[in-house]
């Protein structure tokens, strides 16, 4: 499930909803699918950034090391 973001980053970023467990594999793919997509409709999107991101940023808080 995709979802827009809310406050500041409205307009600026989305949220991926999920239900039941999901791993870090599923999460770095569905990022990936989802620049692909961004890139085949015009959007630019950097990929490779994007998933630099996620591991640095979005990884530690979900593994309770922020």
């Amino acid at each position: 499930m995709l979802l827009v973001a809310l406050a500041h980053l409205a307009g600026k970023a989305f949220r991926i909803g999920h239900m039941g467990n999901t791993t870090e594999e599923m999460l770095e793919k569905a990022i990936l699918q989802i620049g692909e997509t961004m890139k085949e409709l015009g959007f630019y999107a950097d990929i490779e950034k994007a998933v630099q991101q996620f591991k640095e940023l979005a990884l530690p808080v979900a593994k309770g090391r922020n």
